[in-house]
């Protein structure tokens, strides 16, 4: 993990990364990391060893823990607003809602967002929200979203999380300590939470951003996943890129991978990602400041 890597608040799931050696010649570009449910920093800064590669970029992170983050998105965009100082001192945002002369500007840095899995993209949409909220004009020129969107069933997360263990006595607690959870705290979320509070759960939550919201809807984004994710099944995620498709066809790419563990898609097959990654960033010149903003029909990926 680079020894560079900063907390920006005691008690937030968030950090940052300088960039070391800028180009005078070029803006220096932003890549949040939306780490997955408790991933841990060593991981994702691993990472964003790719980001690191290319230059030029300041890094980042959004490494939230389970809770609360997770059944109250509104904690999200709240930890997610600590992000705004910053991308204003790097020009990303303006530093008031009436200053936005340089949205438009050629010199202004380009913002990546770089998520994985449901918990990653929660924080994606809550920093677009939080932005909302304080009427600053977001928006991502690139958007990467690896392992997610998805749910996944009480079965899934019940062989992900006891695969590996091989004493029956504690695989038998963990089943109980699983449906435990689901039934107290994960039906009467999805069921109860969203129609008694008015929010959305974080599948919604993180969707409305991706297709309603201005900070991401004229934003390319590349899908990466895998049909042997046990997490989030391919399919689920197959549903959310046909209706991006479907909406934004001439934004939308894919890498779907033959074989690869949850998040685990740039560990295994780092050449064949790195490589998908530079091609979307270079096929939508993101160092360039022409976002495409009229979406076509199109199904090409």
């Amino acid at each position: 993990m680079s020894n560079t890597i900063e907390k920006i608040n005691p008690n937030l799931p968030i950090y940052i990364e300088r960039c070391q050696k800028p180009d005078n010649e070029h803006p220096i570009n932003v890549v949040i990391m939306f780490g997955w449910t408790n991933s841990n920093l060593g991981n994702v800064s691993k990472i964003a060893s790719y980001w690191r590669k290319k230059g030029n970029a300041h890094i980042l992170y959004w490494i939230a823990p389970y809770f609360p983050y997770i059944w109250f998105t509104n904690k999200a965009t709240q930890a997610c607003a600590a992000f705004i100082p910053y991308l204003q001192e790097f020009g990303v945002l303006p530093t008031t809602s009436e200053n936005d002369d340089s949205i438009h500007s050629p010199t202004k840095p380009k913002l990546i967002a770089h998520a994985f899995s449901n918990g990653g993209t929660l924080g994606l949409a809550g920093l677009a929200e939080a932005c909302k909220l304080q009427n600053l004009p977001l928006h991502y020129s690139a958007l990467i979203i690896d392992s997610a969107p998805g749910y996944a069933s009480i079965f899934t997360v019940y062989r992900v999380f006891t695969v590996a263990q091989k004493n029956p006595i504690k695989k038998a607690f963990l089943a109980i300590a699983i449906e435990f959870l689901f039934l107290f705290f994960g039906l009467p979320s999805l069921l109860l939470y969203s129609r008694f509070t008015g929010r959305k759960n974080i599948i919604e939550f993180f969707t409305n951003v991706l297709f309603e919201h201005n900070a991401a809807k004229y934003s390319p984004r590349l899908f990466i996943y895998s049909k042997t994710d046990k997490l989030i099944p391919s399919s689920s995620v197959e549903e959310v890129l046909a209706k991006s498709v479907r909406l934004c066809g001439d934004k939308t790419r894919k890498l779907c991978l033959e074989e690869s563990d949850h998040v685990m898609h740039w560990a295994k097959h780092t050449d064949i990602y790195e490589n998908a990654v530079d091609s979307f960033i270079d096929e939508f010149n993101v160092q360039s400041d022409l976002p495409i903003i009229t979406p076509h029909e199109q199904s090409k990926l």
